[in-house]
């Protein structure tokens, strides 16, 4: 009964292990592999998206060739790792397409273009009633990887790309500050980011105190709209905005490794941030909304209790080897032979916990 006893205890302890260990160390980066191989060799656009790009979106066709190819690569990554609907209103190839090309827009100058954690965006057909709040909005973004968009707003804002008003920009870039520098998915980003803030800071305070203001009052609430009008008027404005505030628009476009002035060849190629001056945040481990997830389907709940199930089998074999050496270190291990056994047991479930938290994000 002791024995039992402990190895209950064992198994109750490999079981908490096995689960953030896949979802940190294996699951993670198997999905980022996989988006990578995606995109380098399997992912690209159609000859009507190319067609539709070149006349419809601006940013894209001035590019020079070899970055328009870049581009329509990120776009192609992006509408298959995404998911985006519509409220009450049918999201059309077009419209998903031109979506995706304003994320690819801002990050395009960043190694992490994949705004990680918001795979699913909303489309309303013009601006919408939001709870708790008694305005409409253009648009939103919320922590739990939702970004939402009106589409008659979104199209406003790149009819007239030198105003400074830019919704798609705006709420890419709150989702791309939520993930890259609050979940901490884009180290050199988020490094980058602490330069930007401190030359923010000056200017909100002299912003806020009735001075001269470089941005649209709106980016005064707080840093967090400082930075998404900052985005805006960056691509929008940019000779304004540096006329203005000469520093945070240079901090800017070394954040984003844009320069808004050249066209044809946008990226700034300088070498990445290798040794980060500050604490930089862990991607969040949610066990509750992670366990919920795994009941959302019978598939799921299957993948997940066998693949546990496998572990505990696989870890019981490598307890009772080591057990073994303990207990009676001069006598032969018959379970040695079982250690391949236990390691592809490993294996197989981890594929399995893979298969719980790796969905077909693909929306066309």
């Amino acid at each position: 009964m002791e024995d039992l006893g402990s190895y209950s205890l064992f198994f109750i302890a490999a079981f908490f292990i096995a689960f953030p260990f896949f979802y940190f160390l294996i699951y993670e980066p198997i999905r980022i592999f996989i988006r990578w191989v995606n995109h380098q060799f399997v992912l690209g656009l159609d000859v009507w998206q190319v067609e539709y790009l070149e006349k419809n979106f601006q940013f894209y066709h001035d590019l020079s060739p070899e970055l328009k190819t870049r581009f329509e690569k990120r776009v192609a990554s992006f509408l298959h790792n995404k998911k985006i609907t519509g409220v009450e209103m049918e999201v059309t190839d077009e419209m998903k397409l031109f979506v995706a090309a304003a994320a690819i827009q801002l990050t395009f100058g960043l190694r992490n273009f994949w705004l990680t954690e918001f795979d699913d965006i909303i489309l309303h057909k013009n601006s919408y009633q939001l709870a708790d709040f008694d305005y409409h909005a253009l648009g939103h973004v919320s922590e739990s990887g939702r970004i939402s968009l009106s589409w008659a707003d979104l199209q406003k804002g790149y009819g007239n790309p030198t105003d400074g008003l830019n919704v798609g920009l705006h709420e890419m870039a709150h989702a791309l500050y939520l993930s890259s520098v609050q979940k901490g998915w884009n180290i050199d980003f988020a490094v980058e980011y602490d330069h930007w803030e401190k030359e923010a800071i000056i200017e909100w305070k002299k912003g806020k105190g009735g001075d001269e203001q470089a941005l649209r009052s709106y980016g005064y609430r707080n840093l967090y709209e400082l930075f998404a009008v900052c985005v805006e008027y960056f691509f929008e404005k940019p000779r304004d905005l540096q006329a203005a505030a000469p520093k945070m628009f240079s901090e800017m476009a070394k954040l984003l490794r844009i320069d808004p002035f050249n066209h044809s060849d946008p990226i700034l190629h300088h070498k990445p941030v290798m040794f980060p001056s500050q604490a930089i945040p862990l991607p969040e481990y949610k066990p509750i909304g992670l366990m919920s997830h795994v009941f959302t389907s019978s598939r799921n709940t299957f993948c997940f209790f066998l693949g546990s199930l496998l572990w505990l089998f696989g870890a019981y074999i490598i307890y009772s080897s080591v057990k073994h050496d303990f207990d009676a270190p001069y006598d032969p291990n018959p379970l040695l032979q079982s250690v391949p056994l236990a390691v592809a047991l490993f294996f197989i479930g981890g594929f399995l916990f893979i298969q719980v938290f790796y969905e077909d994000r693909k929306s066309n």
